[in-house]
């Protein structure tokens, strides 16, 4: 598993077996957080559940998908740490489809623009990553330079969204559908030609450019599916045996031996394509890649309904606790690099695992860890989250600075001078 000799794995992931003072303290502290981060979410839960009454209400599908898949990505960035100095990450059935599920469900919601649709833009995707390269990034891990997410989410709402906006309206739906999909092709190419001076601004490595320009297709995909057809659709019983089969066809896939093509395997289950895997130089490959991940989002939504839908109490609550985490995901994807590195997540999920693996079988003495990365999700994503990092994640004081230095050379308004006028008299 590669050179666990190295000082510098040594220092930064301890032996969990034999834990240091130090090690567990941060190990108490990374605790006491998730349980007090998914007690809040508890008490908001409790608070949704109580006042749920008649009436149009949100559905709760799509925030539960999304903390759903924020929960694969916490567990993904764990695996990436216990590994940051040893072997490549393994491939694991989920890579491949949780960020085009993220961005299949942000297109189909980008439809909707309100009066703050532009600083919400700045706001949560551009400062905040701005602000996360030279200041952030620092103090959570040498392993994260910057964001792509943000930056991904700001282009393809900023000068995608426009675009296939026109697209829709000027062609129609099924036209403006292909017109839309052509759009965002040309913008990948658009992407990777940028110039190399860009990575050293934006702090960038070339793999997030990669992912920036090939995520785009997915945003396209999603704005042109409308939200109420694939809601009935996810919810027929015949979609939720098929995705259970394409699921189970993926995990099998991925864990088997049959499939060891290292091409196929990457287009399947890797979130990094190669460089050169781009629309015209592997048409078909591309266009197969693109399908199977965006039916394998669709497939792990579908998963979801029927705890979306469940008529219990007891299934309803956790719904709640789902939808509620779902809102916030933004937070949770920021904030998830500080407490992996800074309280040694990876050590203690591997503490359990050794721990564990004394007393239960194969793959039982594993449930604890997945468990806790459930609530380590729950409390990133919780209004304690919220509260305390609110500055960062959406930093809405950087407006207003501009707004007050705005005011503090702008020209006395009439109603000022007339007042100013008041006082000297």
């Amino acid at each position: 598993m590669g050179n666990k000799d190295d000082g510098r794995w040594q220092a930064r992931y301890p032996d969990p077996s034999t834990p240091g003072d130090t090690l567990k303290i941060k190990w108490a502290f990374a605790i006491a957080i998730v349980l007090a981060g998914s007690w809040t979410l508890f008490q908001e839960a409790q608070a949704a559940s109580s006042q749920e009454k008649g009436g149009k209400k949100r559905d709760a599908l799509w925030d539960v998908t999304r903390s759903a898949l924020m929960v694969l990505i916490i567990n993904y960035h764990l695996d990436y740490y216990g590994i940051y100095y040893m072997t490549p990450l393994q491939d694991n059935w989920y890579p491949g489809f949780f960020m085009p599920a993220y961005f299949v469900i942000s297109g189909m919601f980008s439809k909707r623009r309100g009066d703050n649709y532009w600083s919400g833009i700045l706001v949560n995707n551009v400062f905040n990553a701005c602000l996360f390269a030279p200041i952030y990034a620092p103090v959570f891990s040498p392993c994260v330079k910057n964001l792509w997410f943000l930056w991904a989410l700001a282009a393809y709402r900023a000068l995608l969204q426009p675009l296939l906006a026109a697209c829709h309206g000027h062609f129609g739906r099924c036209v403006g559908t292909g017109a839309g999909l052509l759009v965002a092709v040309v913008f990948n190419y658009a992407v990777m030609a940028m110039p190399v001076w860009w990575f050293a601004v934006l702090q960038f490595a070339p793999d997030d450019l990669m992912r920036i320009g090939f995520h785009a297709i997915f945003f396209a995909i999603g704005f042109a599916m409308d939200v109420a057809a694939v809601r009935r659709i996810l919810q027929q019983k015949i979609t939720l045996v098929l995705s259970f089969l394409h699921m189970s066809i993926l995990v099998w896939v991925c864990y088997g031996t049959y499939v060891q093509s290292e091409d196929v395997r990457a287009q399947l289950f890797r979130e990094n394509i190669p460089e050169d895997f781009m629309p015209l130089s592997y048409p078909r490959e591309w266009m197969l890649t693109v399908a199977q991940r965006t039916l394998a989002s669709l497939s792990f939504a579908a998963l979801l309904v029927p705890l979306a839908d469940a008529e219990s109490s007891c299934m309803r609550f956790l719904c709640q606790m789902f939808a509620l985490s779902g809102k916030r995901t933004l937070y949770g994807y920021c904030l998830q690099f500080l407490f992996i590195e800074r309280l040694s997540m990876t050590a203690l999920q591997r503490g359990m695992d050794a721990q564990l693996r004394n007393y239960l079988p194969m793959p039982l003495y594993m449930c604890p860890h997945q468990c806790l990365q459930v609530l380590f999700t729950f409390s990133l994503c919780s209004p304690l989250a919220e509260r305390a990092f609110h500055f960062m994640v959406t930093p809405e004081w950087v407006l207003d600075c501009v707004g007050g230095i705005k005011e503090l050379f702008a020209p006395p308004t009439k109603e000022q001078l007339q007042s100013d006028l008041k006082i000297n008299q």
